[in-house]
């Protein structure tokens, strides 16, 4: 599965394995060593994992804090905890099969309510959920990114995703793009108060 997402041209950015073994903080440090390379400049990539014999390859913004004062807008927060609970711009999702859907929802809420040519969604993992959990959710994801882009290209273009020329598809990423944002930090999520005890 390819995500179709990113323009011809962001194809050549450099792949990076996304290694769920660690926490997002830590991945973004263990990128920073391993690869040489100075995160407050060069944050583009392509994000790349294996699953059940499928390669996903999507685009990333790796998003280190730099004290730059620089913020990404248009996003929606995507939080996978270690009780594999996942919260959508901090709504519940009951299940794994309901995740897309609610990327799909999220999204065409955001981009029916303000005028949007493209979305962040920053993905969050709990380590202790295990990898292979991590890459079913982040794959549930990107499945709802790809109903998003097929619903965009009906909508834009009258034609399926999968039958866009080259030409059509880089006509459809100028209206809506979509990618992966992994941060240095956690985000601030709205977690409900405790229940009141009435005595």
């Amino acid at each position: 599965m390819e995500i179709l997402s990113f323009h011809y041209f962001d194809r050549k950015a450099d792949t990076i394995n996304i290694d769920f073994s660690l926490n997002n903080i830590d991945f973004i440090h263990s990128l920073e060593n391993k690869y040489r390379i100075n995160l407050c400049e060069d944050t583009y990539k392509l994000g790349k994992f294996e699953l059940e014999n499928s390669i996903y390859v999507f685009p990333l913004i790796i998003n280190k804090d730099c004290n730059d004062g620089v913020l990404i807008h248009n996003i929606i927060d995507i939080i996978s905890n270690e009780s594999n609970q996942t919260l959508v711009d901090s709504e519940l999702v009951n299940s794994n099969e309901n995740l897309k859907n609610e990327i799909f929802r999220h999204t065409k809420e955001r981009l029916d309510s303000k005028n949007y040519n493209g979305l962040f969604y920053n993905f969050n993992w709990g380590v202790g959920l295990g990898e292979v959990a991590n890459k079913k959710k982040l794959v549930e994801v990107l499945k709802g990114i790809d109903l998003v882009l097929e619903y965009k290209s009906m909508e834009l273009l009258g034609k399926p995703l999968r039958s866009l020329s080259k030409k059509e598809l880089e006509r459809l990423n100028d209206k809506f793009y979509a990618i992966i944002l992994i941060v240095e930090y956690a985000p601030i999520i709205n977690i409900p108060p405790p229940p009141m005890e009435i005595n």
